[in-house]
């Protein structure tokens, strides 16, 4: 099915190819320059993303260590009859 698919993409693409003007390199180089473009700002805007999940796990884990931290503590206390 692949096959047949690949076959028939490629027999259009030829078809289309006789119809079309042939793409200038400059065409073909300003087309990839905006990809890359476009890539980057999507790479960057992921680079924040990570950042801000970064954050926002440390952030959790001091939250969850300080409460660990004060849970033995209590813990202690009430074990010691200090709390009632």
């Amino acid at each position: 099915m692949q096959e047949i698919n690949c076959q028939v993409q490629t027999t259009i693409q030829a078809a289309l190819s006789q119809y079309l003007p042939p793409k200038t390199e400059a065409e073909t180089s300003s087309k990839h320059k905006r990809k890359i473009a476009e890539l980057e700002a999507q790479l960057h805007e992921a680079e924040d993303v990570t950042t801000d999940i970064r954050s926002e796990l440390i952030r959790s884990t001091v939250k969850t260590s300080a409460a660990t931290k004060w849970t033995k503590v209590l813990e202690f206390l009430l074990w010691e009859g200090r709390m009632l």
